[in-house]
């Protein structure tokens, strides 16, 4: 099975980069890219063997800004959607704020 019907269905039109990427295979399994959202395959073997897959592929790059743009669930140019998000802006004082003011 490859992930082009799957991603075909999803998006209407193809992009193009995406008949050249790894996981578009025959011999992949779609689903270990769209672990359940949050749960433990996402960081678990499926995971792992997904991420593994896209740090070879030639289009990762252009997969990963797909991501970015749109927002998309999954396991997108080796990074799972908690990993994509920027990371949040400490709230409080910044770290130098133990230091005694006399």
């Amino acid at each position: 099975m490859t992930t082009a019907p799957v991603f075909r269905t999803l998006l209407g039109e193809l992009p193009k980069w995406m008949g050249r990427a790894s996981c578009a295979a025959d011999d992949v399994n779609p689903d270990w890219w769209f672990p359940e959202r949050g749960g433990p395959a996402e960081s678990g073997a499926d995971g792992a063997l997904a991420k593994r897959i896209c740090q070879e592929c030639p289009v990762r790059q252009q997969c990963l800004e797909f991501a970015l743009a749109g927002r998309e669930f999954g396991i997108w140019g080796g990074l799972t959607e908690q990993e994509r998000k920027p990371p949040r802006k400490r709230r409080g004082r910044p770290a130098n704020h133990l230091a005694v003011v006399r």
